[in-house]
């Protein structure tokens, strides 16, 4: 019953968003393996999907599809598209978020506001990390739009289901941060060099080759003269600030791994949309 699911989902060190959809999606397609599995690999797929779909006028047609071969192709995400576990949802709601972002920044409106926050939120409901790139991405937005931004508090309720959770786990979390009970690994140059390319996936060779076929492409293909828009340079600067706050997420990341063992490189998911936008760019 849901009082001893949500129960169960106090008693595990992560968010309740991703337990509550498996226990819908179980109730109507039972517990097999592959009924365990075959959400994550809709997700990844979704993931992979959202550049192509998100309404972003401000990318041209190549851009988008490289970005969508890079998250389709990028290698850890082969292993959480058959996890029956939380980090393929996590991923396709951080490229989401990504997109809406960029779109806040490049407009920020109560409506494009609401929209950011409310995808922030249910990242935060899949994992507890997603807080730290959403946190840079907010104080990106006050630094850049100042008052303007602050004008668009209303949308900061989108965030109370996650933290309103979040005190409620907070006495378990404590629990699970408790030096006897860590599980983390100790920061080495070599851990940490190891986070670092993890969202950018360069163990694959595919993903070296996709690259360079994407470039060749870019290269040799005919492009239309671009008619100067009045928006271009707030666009500009907004995939500037959206690629920013994920290199700034993944080096607090790594800063706080450093202080006290408490990272594990799938933490990393709500970072790599942001870092693979910034390569392809």
């Amino acid at each position: 019953n849901w009082a001893s699911f949500w129960r169960e989902a106090w008693l595990d060190c992560n968010p309740p968003l991703y337990y509550a959809f498996m226990a819908l999606w179980t109730g109507l397609f039972g517990a097999s393996d592959i009924a365990l599995r075959a959400p994550s690999l809709i997700f990844a797929l979704l993931a992979a999907l959202v550049p192509l779909i998100a309404p972003a006028p401000y990318l041209r047609r190549q851009t988008r599809w490289a970005l969508a071969l890079l998250i389709a192709l990028w290698l850890p995400g082969f292993e959480i598209s058959l996890d029956a576990r939380g980090y393929a949802l996590l991923l396709l709601l951080s490229v989401v978020q990504l997109f809406a972002f960029i779109r806040l920044m490049a407009s920020p409106t109560r409506r494009s506001a609401l929209i950011w926050a409310s995808f922030a939120s249910l990242a935060a409901l899949t994992h507890y990390h997603a807080l730290l790139v959403s946190g840079v991405q907010g104080l990106s937005l006050l630094y850049v739009h100042r008052a303007r931004a602050l004008a668009l508090w209303p949308a900061a309720l989108a965030f109370v289901p996650a933290f309103g959770w979040l005190a409620v786990h907070a006495p378990r979390l404590a629990d699970y941060a408790r030096p006897d009970v860590a599980w983390y690994e100790p920061m080495t140059a070599k851990l940490a060099m190891q986070f670092s390319t993890y969202p950018l996936g360069m163990a694959n060779s595919l993903i070296l080759a996709v690259i360079a076929v994407i470039l060749l492409i870019s290269l040799t293909s005919k492009q239309a003269p671009v008619t100067a828009q009045p928006a271009a340079p707030q666009m500009a600067r907004a995939l500037f600030w959206a690629v920013l706050a994920s290199v700034v997420a993944l080096a607090i990341a790594l800063i706080l791994g450093t202080l006290r063992p408490m990272l594990t490189a799938r933490y990393l998911v709500p970072i790599v949309p942001g870092i693979l936008l910034g390569l392809v760019l």
